[in-house]
């Protein structure tokens, strides 16, 4: 809970408003849901995603990313690991993750994999 108000006093500072998706609460994040915000720094837009559950990942590369990000003061998740966050068979994503393989030299997938899925 101290890290939930923490989080959710840095968004409201930032002024962060809702995209879409749970409350970011405990009551919502303990089940699995996500919660979704976007807010402006330095004239950019800024979105963050928050998951308790991620979904394709699995419980023990979660364990390993949370691993990596100790010590580290904004833990993120890398290109290979939000690439397949994005794999959601929604059209709008599919361009979001062609740009992640590209910036990602070791990606196994190729681009024409992921176009074939329109």
């Amino acid at each position: 809970t101290e890290s939930m108000n923490h989080v959710l006093k840095v968004l409201s500072e930032r002024k962060a408003r809702y995209r879409f998706g749970a409350p970011l609460d405990v009551r919502w994040m303990v089940r699995g849901w996500s919660s979704h915000f976007q807010f402006s720094y330095n004239r950019l837009r800024i979105r963050t995603d928050f998951f308790t559950h991620p979904p394709r990942i699995s419980t023990s590369r979660l364990n390993d990313l949370w691993k990596e990000q100790e010590g580290h003061d904004l833990p993120f998740m890398g290109v290979k690991d939000l690439a397949e966050l994005k794999k959601t068979n929604r059209e709008k994503d599919y361009v979001v993750i062609g740009e992640l393989a590209s910036a990602y030299d070791e990606y196994t997938r190729s681009i024409s994999l992921f176009t074939k899925c329109r």
